[in-house]
């Protein structure tokens, strides 16, 4: 009787274990390749998306095994050629090892650092790779550092994996052509383009909130830090966002780009004698002399009127209202890629490159009451709430305008 036993949990073990190892090798490997760090509000955003997914389409949860890598590129200080060589490197070695069959990667950076090295080109490969090389070059500041430099160059080449795998791009703010997508035989995604039709009712919708005993602006300005926009959403701005018409008495002012943060404060004081809004599309580089909390802070309590940003944490800096790119839009989007990557059938078909089709909302309450915005419509409360992105906290904002 006891061998009977024995024998039994033995065949269950090896049962079990079979099937284990069954349904590890059956899985495709997904490797998700971040630019920010897991507590980036746009990343947090990102990975919900693919979690609400997963949720959603359990036929997609039982065939895939995910791992992620954050390269924590947002932080001014990792703006460096040596911060660049480290991360190419690392992700590399994390391709080597986990051997994902497909990789998603977001944001522009880490398809400068990783992506346009996974790209298997149909042509101007070394086009390509020397363009980007030059950029990093540039950006990293390593210019006058030939070692570093040099090496930099050597490391920007096609990566020999055993395994190319798939590549999913999200959260591109370029065209594809900039790291030579269009050309690349294993490269699909959605881009981060902003949807510029819900900045303007947006910023309708805080012009007819405010109060008609206040004074109400006239304008509004576009203000960013100069390196804070790619060249592609600078002309996008011009192109599609200006071109659009206000159904209230409001016109645009054009496009502010300044590159200092005493030039960020004047821009913002000039506003207030233009008897301009502001809409903040960029100041990631005005943060670098500063931090993002004192940027944003300062802008809110010195800007005469509501000021709209455009980042996942322009809330959480403490700003009043945000419209941005929906980060769960686009990774549901990555994931809806992959379940066509999972059908073998559909491995010849090319899958169109998406551009987003919905935005979020946040917006902080408390700044809303200070400001008299009393009648902003109350959708806005719910949005913000249903995505995270909702806060009624007052901040002391006692600065010197100046």
């Amino acid at each position: 009787m006891d061998k009977i036993k024995v024998t039994i949990i033995t065949l269950l073990v090896a049962l079990l274990f079979g099937t284990a190892v069954y349904l590890g090798q059956s899985q495709k490997r997904i490797l998700v390749i971040h630019s920010f760090n897991a507590n980036s509000a746009w990343v947090k955003q990102i990975n919900h998306g693919i979690d609400t997914y997963l949720k959603n389409n359990g036929e997609v949860a039982g065939k895939v095994s995910i791992d992620y890598y954050y390269m924590d590129m947002e932080s001014p200080i990792r703006q460096k050629c040596e911060a660049y060589l480290t991360e190419m490197r690392n992700a590399e070695k994390i391709l080597e090892d986990r051997e994902p069959d497909i990789v998603i990667i977001s944001d522009d950076i880490a398809q400068r650092l990783i992506g346009i090295r996974l790209a298997t080109f149909q042509s101007s490969k070394n086009d390509y790779l020397k363009r980007n090389a030059d950029w990093l070059i540039k950006n990293g500041s390593c210019s006058n550092n030939q070692d570093i430099k040099e090496n930099l160059i050597s490391e920007m080449r096609s990566l020999s994996l055993t395994h190319l795998p798939e590549v999913i791009f999200t959260g591109i703010d370029n065209d594809a052509e900039e790291y030579g997508y269009q050309d690349a035989a294993n490269v699909t995604g959605i881009f981060e383009h902003r949807y510029m039709a819900s900045v303007k009712e947006t910023l309708q919708d805080l012009y007819r909130a405010i109060p008609e005993s206040s004074e109400k602006p006239a304008k509004v300005t576009i203000l960013s830090g100069k390196s804070s926009m790619t060249d592609h959403e600078k002309k996008r701005m011009r192109s599609d966002l200006l071109s659009i018409s206000f159904n209230v008495p409001l016109k645009w002012s054009g496009l502010e780009e300044v590159s200092t943060w005493g030039e960020w404060k004047e821009a913002v004081l000039q506003a207030n004698q233009n008897q301009a809004m502001i809409f903040i599309a960029g100041y990631g580089d005005i943060a670098r002399e500063q931090t993002e909390e004192s940027v944003v802070r300062w802008t809110e309590a010195c800007a005469q009127y509501p000021v709209l940003g455009s980042s996942a944490s322009f809330i959480t800096a403490g700003g009043m209202l945000t419209n941005t790119v929906s980060g769960r839009e686009q990774g549901q989007v990555a994931m809806d890629f992959v379940k066509q990557r999972l059908d073998s059938s559909n491995e010849s078909s090319r899958a169109e490159w998406k551009e987003p089709r919905q935005f979020t909302v946040g917006m902080n309450k408390a700044l809303f009451d200070k400001r008299g915005l009393f009648d902003f419509p109350l959708v806005y409360k719910s949005f913000s709430r249903e995505s995270d992105n909702y806060q009624d906290y007052k901040y002391d904002y006692q600065t010197d305008c100046q």
